[in-house]
């Protein structure tokens, strides 16, 4: 599976990104302090929880919160998606999407990061690519 993320965005504020997620992934024990590592370490945990569902190749923006004891605010509000190619799979898309996030939370925010990124949106933008039908 290749991830490629054309940036994070944090209220109207862009942080550009690396158009391809390169070096290796922060380790899921470290306590992110700084706004750049955020989205990493969340592609990480999308990459991961997606990797062998075979849903090919696909388009997905994504937006959401998060609390300063880093788990999220409400449900990732899923912006836009690849068009379906049946009903069922984008349902099964965008759920297997929504929980690979929600098994990301609470991220280890250390305190002052915690405190900063409070309740500001974050949108991540994603172009998935895995192997249609793969096994996991």
């Amino acid at each position: 599976m290749t991830l490629r993320r054309s940036g994070c965005a944090v209220a109207s504020a862009w942080i550009m990104a690396s158009s391809v997620l390169a070096g290796a992934p922060p380790s899921q024990a470290q306590v992110i302090d700084r706004i750049d590592t955020i989205a990493p370490y969340v592609d990480d945990c999308v990459v991961r929880a997606l990797r062998g569902q075979g849903f090919g190749s696909r388009d997905l923006t994504m937006r959401f919160a998060f609390r300063r004891n880093g788990t999220i605010i409400g449900d990732p509000a899923i912006t836009y998606s690849s068009p379906p190619r049946t009903e069922p799979e984008q349902m099964r898309f965008i759920a297997a999407v929504r929980a690979a996030v929600q098994g990301c939370a609470p991220l280890p925010f250390s305190n002052q990061l915690g405190a900063v990124i409070a309740g500001k949106i974050f949108t991540f933008r994603y172009t998935l690519t895995t192997e249609k039908d793969q096994p996991p």
